[in-house]
């Protein structure tokens, strides 16, 4: 909008719209391709930190889920908990530690799994550093939240209560005249391509 919010998304599975009040989103709503409303997502703060997002199905209340959000001292994101039942009997659990300002490694463990990402970074600016902070950690992981772009991934699973690297991935990247992302190219350690992100901006 002319505020600079993102009011809208749309992908192959849908659109979801966005409402604001002084600046914080408090709710998106979820639409599928045939435009019928599925979900929202309801926020809730304490004071300026984004306190949780719950998920609330009309038709379908066993799906409702809750994401609560933990912080540090210096209000950064260090753990989300998800729980996808009203007892949170087996909530899926991410935790993040930081250097600086970029996320250094994230862990998330649950749903009879975990993994274990460590990251190194360039100097650029992240694709998503002009939305707002609170989308950004909705959106989640370092991809969103950190303000720049890692360059190498190194995957971890735990076994036996060790973590075991199994997996590095190494991305390169082309930036536009202002610094930003254009495209991002990832590779396994093999050379097989992981994946590719191609960027375009609204300038």
């Amino acid at each position: 909008n002319s505020q600079g919010q993102l009011i809208k998304t749309s992908s192959a599975y849908g659109t979801s719209t966005f409402e604001y009040n002084n600046g914080k989103p408090v709710k998106i709503n979820h639409y599928n391709t045939n435009q019928t409303l599925e979900y929202y997502s309801a926020f809730n703060y304490n004071g300026d930190q984004l306190a949780s997002v719950k998920a609330i199905y009309n038709t379908h209340p066993d799906y409702n889920r809750t994401i609560t959000y933990n912080y540090n001292t210096n209000g950064q994101v260090i753990s989300t908990s998800l729980c996808q039942s009203p007892d949170c009997s087996n909530p899926i659990v991410d935790t993040y530690a930081y250097n600086g300002n970029n996320i250094s490694s994230e862990i998330s463990e649950g749903g009879g799994s975990s993994t274990k990402v460590v990251y190194s970074y360039d100097d650029k600016l992240n694709p998503y550093i002009n939305l707002n902070k609170y989308i950004r950690i909705v959106m989640g992981r370092a991809i969103v939240m950190s303000p720049n772009n890692y360059l190498i991934e190194r995957v971890s699973y735990k076994s036996n209560g060790t973590w075991i690297q199994n997996q590095t991935r190494t991305s390169t990247i082309e930036y536009n005249s202002a610094g930003l992302p254009t495209q991002v190219v990832s590779k396994e350690a093999n050379g097989n391509l992981s994946a590719q992100y191609n960027y375009e901006y609204i300038t």
